[in-house]
């Protein structure tokens, strides 16, 4: 239960991440957000035609919504992936620039003092 409060308590900031990293991946694109959500609307509706009502193959129950949750699933993680290996890689330059400014851990992290 404690994880769907953290959800909520930080919903302010889980909102501005998507709205940044929306703003970022689809700058400069004047219809990037509206293909993002149109994109697997399209591709449920080429697979619910061909597969259910073309050649009969699918028997499963709400085939469309079935199509629809997993079609999002697949088109979010796999346009994610290069975000991540680039996330990855700017994790790595911070924790080996601070194995440098702390000569392995040997000194005390540097504190930054800010005035207001």
């Amino acid at each position: 239960m404690s994880i769907y409060a953290d959800l909520y308590r930080y919903r302010e900031l889980f909102g501005n991440l998507i709205r940044r990293d929306l703003q970022t991946r689809y700058k400069g694109s004047a219809l990037g957000v509206l293909w993002s959500l149109i994109n697997p609307l399209v591709l449920m509706g080429i697979y619910v035609l061909v597969f259910s009502l073309l050649w009969k193959v699918a028997q499963v129950p709400h085939y469309a919504l079935y199509l629809l949750v997993g079609l999002t699933v697949w088109l979010w993680t796999s346009l994610s992936g290069f975000a991540l290996v680039v996330g990855l890689c700017w994790l790595a330059a911070g924790f080996l620039w601070l194995l440098w400014v702390t000569r392995g851990f040997q000194r005390p992290t540097p504190v930054l003092h800010v005035e207001e």
